[in-house]
């Protein structure tokens, strides 16, 4: 996602591997930090594995028209089809960490999109 947004700041083109429908699954880092603080102090996980993550399947085509909006920047897409864009499908169940934990994302992919270029040095504009 760093690589995606820096392209689209600075007139790059972003490369996606594949045909742009394979999927995963973006969650904001302070959703993370959410969900680690209440596995570190809930009781009863005893070692439990618990995923964590939006539980939204995102195409990476969508992904670059999310950026292009968060951006404001139209964004060049060149789609790589001599490597492969990786598993077809990759979200998180997130059904443990719900019942575990209480955990529920609260920033969707375009906030969080939106945070990330507010809050990251690397995308502070002069």
């Amino acid at each position: 996602m760093p690589r995606f947004l820096q392209a689209a700041l600075s007139g790059g083109s972003l490369v996606i591997y594949g045909d742009g429908r394979h999927t995963r699954d973006y969650v904001y880092v302070d959703d993370v930090v959410d969900a680690l603080v209440a596995a570190a102090t809930a009781k009863g996980i005893n070692r439990a594995v618990i995923n964590v993550g939006s539980g939204q399947e995102t195409s990476v085509a969508d992904l670059a028209a999310h950026i292009q909006t968060a951006t404001g920047r139209e964004v060049n897409v060149l789609y790589n089809s001599q490597k492969a864009g990786g598993v077809a499908r990759l979200a998180a169940d997130i059904g443990r960490a719900r019942e575990m934990l209480g955990f529920r994302p609260a920033i969707d992919l375009h906030a969080g999109l939106r945070l990330t270029l507010e809050r990251d040095i690397r995308f502070r504009r002069p």
